[in-house]
């Protein structure tokens, strides 16, 4: 008796599951209301992308694959938004369907702004971004509550892949991850990125909820709420999937081929590296039309108008195999592969389509490695390309190489036809008008660029310099004057403008603007941040300035500018990169322009002022007005006797030169050491005068630290002798005497005795009150005599540095 009763509880168990279940599926909205009605094909046999994704899934979850019957046999398709009620009922939101429960926190609803979709409904969760213990709030994960963007849609739909092209088409320039890991034909989850966003569709039958997050937020937000199973539907507890749990996914996307034709994009990459995609005609989503397979594919397959036809190519990236094109065919209604060079880029970082000119740019730095395998990182070739095509073969029109040596850089480049090469110009230019950027290295490259690409342009490795005179000569002259005087804090205060707004204030304006809103977010979780108030553009709307940081101990910062916009709200439009630094806005001649005091970041000292001119919300033009000496007083300070003075006069004559040597971070090498083949920083010297040589390591070691300065790197070698240990110490502790701080050691022969010099940078510790603007350059130069372990000084050159200022076109700053 017991068996039967249990037996039939059973059976009454699973008639409510089948009666529930039948409920949610056929709970759809009428064909008759939805608009742009689809037909779609069948082919109920065809093995599908996600068939092979299912078994897989069902592999790692140590189970066997769903096999369930479609949701309905329906044929209209449709997804039309629907208005759906918002209520929270104890620690549980109701959304439609969707049931989210929420622990100590509140919902506020929010008015949509001006860019979001007014059919959506805005909430905060208030108390989210609270950390607590048993006694209460301890602290807050960030500085806002976190907020959702919710919006309900009914559909109907034949298949995953017609749904997943419903949904492609409300959210347009999207790639949906499609995560199917019930695969039951009745509950799925996407996901996708935006700009600041994540999103996230859920869908239950003809429920589809579409749920968006700010990504800054996502520890604390709707992501954590997945993670933490507390998101389900109203009809069963089962939880909904999250992105992390899923080891493969596929990622859905449409393509405009041609003008009156689309096909969806499904394409998952397998755990042995081999890329599937999967190509499904508009409408037609039985079965794909076609599919391709790249073994050893990790990056994701692009699609782009590659050739300029006005239709969409593919392009893949196999890691032991050239890139592969294939071109759409529009007579074929096709793809067709086409021909590619072997040397054409692996990665799609290494390459630029410009449209204006059907021209793609390349380029590839090969860095020089010696016969032992070591690589020179300060030796290196940088070869740009342009390519246009010829039919369906992408042919090289123009090839330029920059072969980038210690002391010059050769400029050699090649225009090609049919298989003629011509040598456009082989130039050879100086180290440092290489790193100047020239007039003479700029002349060069607009004539490997004319005319084949758009005078300005984003790939160019060497820019070329297109000043709009944004920023009069006048403010220019009168800066310049005033660094030189000391005078330039007189002169910025005096036209000073712009509020510092407070944290309390920039919160209040980011609540509502979403970039800026992240970018706070993200600042006040690991940096810091500084925010002005100013017109910025000068076209009579207040605008905000922001230095941001990131975190992390180099220091480095974005200049971000949020444009104000008619409405109150504020748009990004311009960030570069830089490195902590004092900015301000001044006024000059009934314009503002943003003043930022320059730091060079190897010696932490002042050098200079940047002025940068904004129009139109993107930086127009930016000057930076340098020290740079013009002369240097050299005095021989010290000398222990007559027989060095010799010495001491040879080393001054040469000290201009051992300061390029030390400002480009290159060695110096003294007559008496042999630098050694096995490494690129290794010497030997007699540097104790004992008759045996020590072996040693020495270079200008470079921070990447804002509170470090560059040094000297000087090691010694063991050679299991006490008088080699005995050499390198006192050679150490010699460096450790010096005046300021030392970058630089060499040795020379001199009466048949080792002398070793140690260069260093001696302004360092520059005094902001002192007469002189800046103690940059100035340098000294001590010369030690080592015999065994006693150590003399033998004499001492010092350098003050006589300053101008140069003018610096900065065409270098990276916006995006």
């Amino acid at each position: 008796m017991k068996n039967r009763k249990y037996k039939n509880r059973r059976y009454i168990v699973a008639i409510a599951a089948m009666i529930l279940t039948a409920c949610i599926v056929w709970r759809t909205i009428s064909p008759k209301n939805a608009p742009d009605i689809v037909r779609i094909e069948e082919n109920a046999d065809h093995r599908t992308i996600l068939d092979d994704a299912r078994e897989r899934m069902a592999i790692l979850n140590n189970s066997t694959p769903y096999q369930t019957i479609p949701m309905t046999k329906n044929k209209d398709t449709y997804i039309m938004p629907v208005d759906a009620e918002l209520k929270q009922t104890d620690n549980t939101l109701h959304y439609g369907a969707l049931c989210i429960t929420l622990l100590d926190v509140k919902t506020v609803l929010q008015p949509a702004s001006e860019t979001d979709d007014k059919s959506a409904c805005v909430i905060d969760l208030v108390g989210a971004e609270q950390i607590r213990d048993m006694d209460g709030c301890y602290g807050t994960r960030g500085p806002l509550p976190p907020r959702l963007w919710l919006s309900h849609y009914g559909a109907s739909y034949e298949n995953e892949w017609q749904l997943a092209s419903l949904l492609l088409d409300i959210l347009p320039d999207t790639t949906l991850r499609f995560c199917d890991n019930t695969g039951d034909k009745l509950h799925y989850l996407f996901t996708y990125e935006k700009p600041y966003k994540n999103g996230y569709v859920l869908v239950c039958g003809s429920d589809v909820c579409i749920v968006e997050e700010v990504s800054a937020e996502s520890d604390y937000s709707f992501d954590a709420l997945l993670k933490g199973g507390w998101v389900h539907w109203d009809n069963t507890m089962q939880r909904v999937d999250t992105r992390d749990r899923n080891e493969v996914y596929i990622e859905v996307k449409k393509c405009k081929t041609e003008q009156d034709g689309t096909l969806l994009a499904a394409q998952t990459l397998h755990t042995d590296g081999t890329r599937r995609i999967s190509l499904y005609r508009d409408g037609h989503f039985m079965a794909p039309f076609m599919e391709y397979s790249f073994a050893k594919c990790p990056a994701e397959i692009g699609f782009e108008d590659y050739n300029f036809d006005g239709s969409m190519d593919m392009i893949a990236f196999p890691k032991e195999s050239p890139t592969t094109v294939l071109l759409w065919n529009t007579d074929k209604k096709t793809f067709e592969a086409a021909q590619m060079p072997e040397e054409f880029p692996t990665f799609s970082w290494d390459f630029e389509c410009y449209p204006e000119t059907k021209t793609i740019w390349s380029y590839d730095t090969d860095y020089v490695v010696n016969a032992d395998g070591a690589t020179y990182w300060n030796r290196y070739d940088n070869t740009e390309m342009l390519w246009q095509w010829e039919g369906t073969t992408l042919t090289k029109k123009r090839e330029c190489t920059a072969q980038v040596r210690e002391e010059a850089v050769r400029i050699c480049a090649y225009a090609y036809h049919n298989e003629d090469k011509t040598v456009l110009y082989d130039e050879i230019v100086p180290i440092a008008e290489w790193e100047q950027n020239s007039d003479t290295v700029q002349a060069c490259y607009r004539k490997f660029y004319e005319k084949v690409l758009p005078a300005k342009n984003t790939g160019m490795l060497h820019k070329i310099d297109y000043k709009e005179e944004a920023i009069p000569q006048g403010l220019l002259d009168s800066v310049s004057e005033a660094i030189l005087e000391s005078k330039e804090n007189v002169l910025v205060d005096t036209l000073g403008i712009g509020k510092e707004l407070t944290k309390e204030k920039v919160l209040a304006i980011a609540k509502d603007n979403l970039s800026l809103r992240y970018d706070v977010e993200c600042a006040e979780a690991e940096g810091d941040y500084t925010m002005l108030l100013v017109d910025g553009d000068n076209d009579g709307i207040s605008d905000i300035v922001a230095e941001i940081y990131y975190g992390g101990t180099g220091g480095y910062t974005e200049y971000v500018f949020y444009q104000g916009q008619e409405d109150g709200t504020f748009e990004k439009t311009c960030t570069y990169d830089a490195v902590h630094q004092n900015f301000i806005f001044i006024r000059y001649d009934e314009k503002n322009y943003l003043c930022r005091r320059l730091y060079d970041y190897d010696t932490k000292e002042y050098s200079g002022i940047s002025l940068t001119c904004y129009v139109d919300g993107v930086q127009a033009e930016t000057w930076n007005l340098m020290f740079a000496p013009k002369s240097y007083d050299f005095k021989i300070t010290e000398c222990a006797s007559k027989k060095y003075r010799t010495l001491a006069e040879e080393t001054l004559e040469n000290a201009g030169v051992y300061k390029e040597k030390i400002d480009q971070y290159a060695d110096i090498i003294g007559s008496a050491e042999e630098k050694l083949p096995l490494g690129k920083h290794e010497y030997r010297c007699d540097l104790n005068n004992d008759d045996a040589l020590e072996q040693y390591e020495k270079s200008v070691w470079t921070p990447s630290n804002l509170a470090m300065r560059e040094y000297i790197h000087f090691s010694g070698k063991d050679t299991g002798t006490d008088a080699s240990r005995d050499a390198i110490q006192a050679v150490e502790d010699a460096i450790q005497t010096v005046e300021g701080f030392p970058i630089m050691m060499w040795a020379d022969l001199y009466e048949n005795k080792t002398i070793v010099h140690v260069i260093s940078r001696t302004g360092l510790e520059h005094d902001d009150n002192a007469k002189k603007p800046t103690g940059l350059d100035d340098f000294a130069i001590t010369a030690f005599l080592i015999e065994g372990t006693r150590t003399q000084t033998v004499y001492k050159i010092t350098a003050d540095a006589v300053y101008t200022i140069r003018e610096e076109y900065d065409n270098n700053t990276v916006q995006r």
